[in-house]
């Protein structure tokens, strides 16, 4: 089989391709990318042979606390199983749907029926080989309730998954849902053997290009080449490494220098200094990832929205962008909906408006306002400073912020979920569904604001379950509306996506959700 006949995927039968095409681009994000070269490099880094051999360590302010798929939350985690597994799908650099462990793939003409066609001869890093029923255990895990998994309902609404032969895979659907192909090649999607469930933490093997070597959270994860992975050449690396380097201006040092080779995200105060240094290329994408402020419903004063409409107001958005991150980054709208998605609705932009605020204050009971803690972390690029910038525009309505810095370790397990007001930092999901449902229907695995809405709920459900691009378009517009004016999210903004990587690096792209995939990447001589 040639490489173009692996890469062909789609449908055969069912829905048409056009029509599955169409509803995928609907639901998903489309940024423009560029390879982490600079442009003088370009055309000589993708016109070289890629070469075989070297280690590449990536510089992390945070350290994973799994390596299990279906409980992974955070990127660091995210870039551990990426490489050491394989998903049926691939959502590339545009975000559009490629084949990866299935080679196609079609739907019945309601999209309720999913049939997935496995690739043959794909190896484990044990040595067996890739089965259906591989895939059947992976889903059944993700969607069992005592797994616990984010991705239980953030995957959509699949109701059973079988295998119809050791090769052909079939999701059912509780309703029709065109965005599967897309969602499998998420996160959660990840592939897990069959034979040792009870191996996922202790000896974990995926089909993916790398084998996991080494896991020591704090300091390292080390990742050496598969020998028999099924898309060969690649991998060309022969380690990868995850280097736990907490304070970015120890990374900026340790990548200037040479003992790594790729800063996994620039801050802002570093981009200068890193693009004026030797040996060093800094590359950047226009990004899906926001960073909310969280109001949590379940705590007084933001139980009334009254209240969080008046946070809203009181933020200067093109100024929290200056502040933050030097004007690098999209004004937000109090959703998680970026303006490249292609379900993105138009609204009047929210803008500053202290008088209202404080009027809105007033009416909830607080005419001189009220003291809170507003609570952040230093190891994601941007949430320090934002807590800062919101501590300061809050002032003018008698709001008195204190603000509360923790590592992301100990914001995931005491703030996350947990805290009335707090800066989060979430990754841009690849469909439109995945962007909202999870985060806001009263069920949602994200929804950390412990927001309930039964009108929204039933948007949300209406929006994953029609096949109508002109239904869907309407109701995800309507949706955003809701969440902009009532939800527990304040969105300022949507960041611009800066990493950083020796100038030997070639092959890798920057990818809009922040996803580190190394199967083209290579060290120059």
């Amino acid at each position: 089989m040639t490489r173009n006949d692996e890469h062909r995927g789609g449908t055969r039968d069912g829905m048409t391709r056009r029509r599955l095409f169409e509803l995928a681009l609907a639901g998903s994000a489309i940024g423009v990318v560029e390879p982490l070269v600079k442009d003088q490099e370009r055309g000589r880094a993708w016109a070289e042979t890629p070469r075989s051999g070297g280690t590449l360590k990536m510089a992390w302010p945070s350290s994973p606390r799994t390596i299990d798929p279906a409980l992974t939350i955070q990127g660091d985690e995210y870039m551990i199983t990426q490489n050491v597994y394989d998903n049926l799908t691939r959502v590339d650099e545009r975000l559009q749907v490629q084949p990866m462990l299935a080679t196609r793939w079609s739907s019945d003409p309601q999209a309720r029926v999913w049939t997935f066609h496995l690739r043959q001869g794909v190896k484990f890093h044990h040595g067996r080989e890739l089965k259906a029923s591989d895939v059947v255990l992976t889903f059944e895990r993700v969607l069992d309730p005592k797994t616990a998994s984010p991705g239980r309902t953030a995957l959509g609404p699949i109701e059973k998954v079988e295998a119809v032969d050791d090769y052909t895979v079939r999701f059912r659907m509780s309703a029709p849902y065109a965005d599967l192909p897309v969602n499998l090649g998420v996160t959660f999607g990840r592939v897990l053997p069959a034979d040792r469930a009870d191996k996922i933490v202790s000896e974990p093997s995926g089909t993916g290009p790398f084998r996991l070597v080494e896991f020591k959270p704090g300091e390292r994860t080390r990742l050496v080449k598969f020998a028999d992975y099924w898309d060969r050449p690649r991998p060309y690396l022969d380690e990868l490494w995850q280097v736990n380097i907490p304070q970015h201006a120890t990374q900026v040092a340790a990548l200037s220098g040479g003992d790594v080779q790729m800063m996994f995200e620039v801050p802002v105060a570093f981009i200068g200094t890193l693009e004026r240094a030797p040996g060093v290329s800094v590359g950047s994408v226009k990004s899906t990832s926001f960073q909310p402020v969280i109001l949590a419903t379940d705590h007084k004063p933001f139980d009334d929205n009254r209240v969080r409409l008046a946070m809203k107001l009181l933020l200067d958005r093109t100024a929290v962008i200056k502040a933050v991150w030097q004007g690098r980054g999209t004004v937000g709208n109090d959703h998680p909906v970026p303006d490249i998605n292609p379900l993105h609705a138009p609204q009047p932009q929210r803008t500053q408006d202290v008088a209202r605020a404080k009027a809105l204050l007033a009416e909830a009971g607080h005419p001189q306002g009220f003291s809170a803690e507003i609570w952040t972390s230093n190891e994601r690029v941007g949430m320090q400073e934002l807590a800062v910038v919101v501590q300061q525009m809050v002032a003018p309505a008698d709001i008195k912020l204190e603000v509360k810095t923790v590592p992301w370790s100990v914001f995931n397990a005491n703030v996350y979920k947990k805290k009335a007001l707090y800066i989060n930092n979430w990754f841009g999901r690849a469909t439109i569904d995945e962007t909202v449902y999870p985060y806001f229907h009263s069920s949602g695995s994200w929804n950390e604001g412990k927001y309930s809405n039964p009108k929204l709920d039933k948007l949300l459900e209406n929006g994953r379950s029609s096949t109508d691009p002109a239904k869907r378009k309407e109701i995800y517009a309507e949706l955003q509306r809701v969440i902009s004016d009532e939800g527990h999210y304040a969105v300022t903004y949507f960041t611009q996506y800066v990493s950083a990587v020796r100038s030997n690096v070639k092959g890798y792209t920057l990818h809009p959700l922040r996803w580190c995939d190394f199967r083209n990447t290579f060290l120059e001589a």
